[in-house]
């Protein structure tokens, strides 16, 4: 086809006269001829696919004209009808436009789309919508467009991720203050039971962490596993979200599914700053899991002498048996840690 011809080789030239001929075809009143003089008066602009366009041949030449990203081009095609035979296309090659529209972020194009009764809500692989792919690229002026022509904030993708959920991982403050003002639901979960500000606390990100909460987050929300916000935070190992958390009232002592704390998760990975905040913030060095582990096993276990020092010097008991009858000792014996072994044995020094 001519035109994709013009537009693959980056021929301005070529493409204005065959959006000239196609103009004076029509009366002078025909808004083509504005879009004729748009494209010339936009001569000196860097756009267009020249040599990195790819034919994509299982689709219309009004789909490459949108994958080839120039919204004057596109506008005119949509205007004219005779430039490429836009009623030869099905429902998905103009979805899939749509959608190749938003992840270039070419917010004319996508309005024409829209305009032109494209499904808003049709869901792409995993289940992105239009809206999901927005969020990731953190397109606001986008997601504003697609919410005003009916695009659906409550559709999931194939792990249950809500576009809300999408903009916590991926976007900014603005598009999440954007989504709850528009009623999302702050507690809605993704298939693995996560809320938002599971996600938030998971990322490090306190800002989100912080407008969760003052927008009514449950700060003791749980995942499938039984795991809150803090367990998130200090499995990072983020020293400011967990110390965020603990300022707005998380429990110390919640424990998942396996009665594993957030104090037993420090331990477990050698982080002496968390381990220590938790306890200054009222943690319970002798909590045990379900299978009598405490903080001192968990920092035995993975050879954490710093956090063994720690646990000991704030009063930990190395007698305290797991349900299989076994002392933070015979953890270090079995694995043959002499340095925290001569702590234990010694605990008070020589």
């Amino acid at each position: 086809m001519p035109i994709l011809a013009a537009v693959a080789t980056n021929s301005r030239k070529s493409v204005h006269a065959l959006l000239k001929a196609q103009a004076d075809a029509e009366p002078s009143t025909s808004p083509l001829h504005d879009l004729c003089k748009q494209y010339d008066q936009s001569q000196n602009e860097q756009r267009g696919a020249g040599r990195k366009f790819n034919y994509l041949r299982m689709k219309s030449p009004f789909v490459n004209l949108v994958v080839a990203g120039d919204d004057r081009i596109v506008a005119f095609a949509i205007t004219s009808t005779k430039l490429v035979r836009i009623s030869a296309c099905k429902a998905e090659e103009k979805e899939f436009a749509l959608r190749s529209a938003v992840e270039r972020g070419h917010e004319p194009t996508v309005q024409l789309l829209l305009k032109m009764g494209v499904n808003v809500n049709a869901a792409g692989r995993g289940g992105r919508t239009m809206l999901h792919v927005a969020i990731n690229r953190r397109q606001e002026g986008l997601i504003r467009l697609l919410l005003e022509n009916g695009s659906n904030i409550e559709m999931e993708d194939e792990f249950g991720l809500k576009p809300f959920h999408k903009a916590v991982q991926h976007g900014t403050e603005a598009i999440v203050q954007l989504l709850l003002d528009k009623v999302v639901n702050i507690e809605a979960v993704t298939n693995d039971g996560e809320t938002a500000l599971h996600l938030a606390a998971k990322s490090g990100d306190t800002v989100m962490v912080e407008l969760l909460l003052d927008r009514g987050a449950n700060i003791e929300a749980t995942d499938r596993n039984g795991g809150n916000a803090l367990h998130m935070a200090t499995k990072r190992g983020d020293i400011a979200a967990v110390q965020l958390l603990l300022d707005k009232g998380a429990n110390t002592e919640a424990g998942n599914y396996f009665d594993v704390t957030a104090l037993h998760l420090a331990a477990a990975c050698g982080d002496v700053v968390t381990v220590q905040l938790l306890l200054d913030k009222g943690a319970n060095i002798k909590a045990a899991s379900s299978y009598g582990m405490t903080a001192l096993h968990w920092a035995t276990d993975r050879g954490n002498v710093a956090t063994v020092q720690l646990l000991l010097d704030k009063g930990a008991n190395v007698e305290a048996v797991t349900t299989d009858g076994r002392t933070a000792l015979d953890f270090a014996r079995a694995k043959g840690l002499t340095d925290v072994e001569s702590l234990l044995t010694f605990p008070g020094g020589v």
